[in-house]
C-alpha cells in the first residue's frame, strides 16, 4: 500500500522505486521510504539525506524563459523587424516555447528612401542602418555587381562600427544572458561584426559568443577588409543560416556565409530577400529554425 507510518499516502523511494514506504521526514514536508530504525531505505539502504536532495531535485521546475534578440536590415527598424519575425514569434509559441524577444534599432538614420509598405509597418520609427559604407566603384553598375567583385573595396565607417559593436555589447551584458541572436540582411553583418570582436578579446576559458544560437536570415558578407582578421576562422558556434534562392544576393552569400561556421544548418526557399511565407518550405524552414533553438536553447 502506498502509505506511511501516519496513513498518508507518499511516493515511492526516487533511487530504487521502493514501493515499502515506511515514514516521513515532517521538519522537510517530504515523504521518505525510510526504515525507522536506522533511517534508511528498506530496499537500496541509501540514508534520509540522499532522499531529500534527489526529492528536491526532481521536483517540477518552472519552464524557462527562452530570450531572443533580433537586428533588423539595412534602412529598416526594429518595427520591421518585428514584424518580419512575426510568424516565427508564433511557431514558437506552438511548440510551447516562452519566449521574451528584444529588439534593437541601428546607430545611423537613413535617407534612402522607403516603399509603403516599410513606411507602413515601421510605424513613424526612423529608418536605421547599423554602419554606413563607401565603395571604391561609382559607376552606375548594379550594386550587387559591385559586391561580388572582388577588386571593388569598401570601407565601412569605423566609427559606426564601433559605436554599433559597443551598443550591441553593452545591451547584451546588461540584463540576463540571450540565447539566441537572430539577424536580417545588414543586421547579420553586424553579428558577424560583435561575434568578431567579442572572440577577439575572451580568454582561453571563456566561450567566445554569451548566447547560444545565431540565426541569420538572408545574411550578408562583411565586405571591408579591415574587419576579415576578425573572421579568419570559422566560429563553434551553432548556427542556423536562411537563403532565398531568388534572392540577388543569393550566389553571393551561399558561398561565403556557411565557411563562417563549423557545422551551420543551412535552409533554402524559393522567395527573394526576404523572411519566407509561401508554403510548403516556409512551414519547413519555420519548423526547422524551432527545432533547432529548442535544441540548442531549451
Amino acid at each position: 500500500e502506498n502509505l506511511d507510518v501516519t496513513g498518508m499516502c507518499r511516493g515511492k523511494c526516487g533511487r530504487c522505486n521502493c514501493p515499502r514506504l515506511m515514514t516521513c521526514q515532517t521538519d522537510a514536508g517530504l515523504s521518505l521510504n525510510m526504515n525507522l530504525t536506522n533511517m534508511r531505505c528498506l530496499s537500496c539502504g541509501c540514508g534520509i539525506g540522499f532522499h531529500a536532495v534527489l526529492h528536491e531535485s526532481s521536483a517540477p521546475q518552472p519552464k524557462a524563459r527562452l530570450r531572443i534578440l533580433a537586428l533588423h536590415g539595412r534602412g529598416d527598424n526594429s518595427n520591421v523587424m518585428r514584424a518580419q519575425v512575426a510568424e516565427l514569434k508564433r511557431r514558437l509559441s506552438v511548440a510551447g516555447c516562452e519566449c521574451e524577444w528584444h529588439f534593437m534599432d541601428g546607430t545611423e538614420e537613413t535617407d534612402a528612401p522607403a516603399d509603403s509598405l516599410r513606411k507602413e509597418l515601421g510605424q513613424g520609427l526612423p529608418f536605421k542602418v547599423w554602419f554606413k559604407q563607401e565603395c571604391s566603384d561609382h559607376s552606375q553598375r548594379p550594386y550587387i555587381e559591385k559586391l561580388s567583385d572582388p577588386s571593388v573595396v569598401f570601407s565601412y565607417d569605423k566609427d559606426d562600427v564601433r559605436s554599433a559593436v559597443q551598443k550591441l555589447e553593452d545591451y547584451i551584458n546588461a540584463g540576463e544572458p540571450f540565447d539566441v541572436v537572430l539577424g536580417f540582411s545588414q543586421g547579420c553583418a553586424m553579428i558577424s561584426l560583435l561575434s568578431g570582436f567579442l572572440r577577439s578579446t575572451c580568454k582561453k576559458d571563456e566561450t567566445p559568443l554569451p548566447w547560444k544560437l545565431t540565426v541569420l536570415f538572408n545574411g550578408t558578407k562583411v565586405r571591408d577588409q579591415h574587419y576579415q582578421d576578425l573572421l579568419d576562422r570559422p566560429f563553434a558556434q551553432p548556427a542556423v543560416l536562411v537563403f532565398g534562392r531568388t534572392d540577388p544576393f543569393f550566389e553571393y552569400t551561399r558561398d561565403a556565409l556557411p565557411k563562417m561556421y563549423e557545422n551551420p544548418v543551412i535552409l533554402e526557399h524559393e522567395e527573394g530577400h526576404k523572411f519566407p511565407t509561401a508554403p510548403p518550405l516556409a512551414d519547413a524552414i519555420y519548423d526547422a529554425v524551432v527545432d533547432n533553438i529548442q535544441l540548442h536553447c531549451t
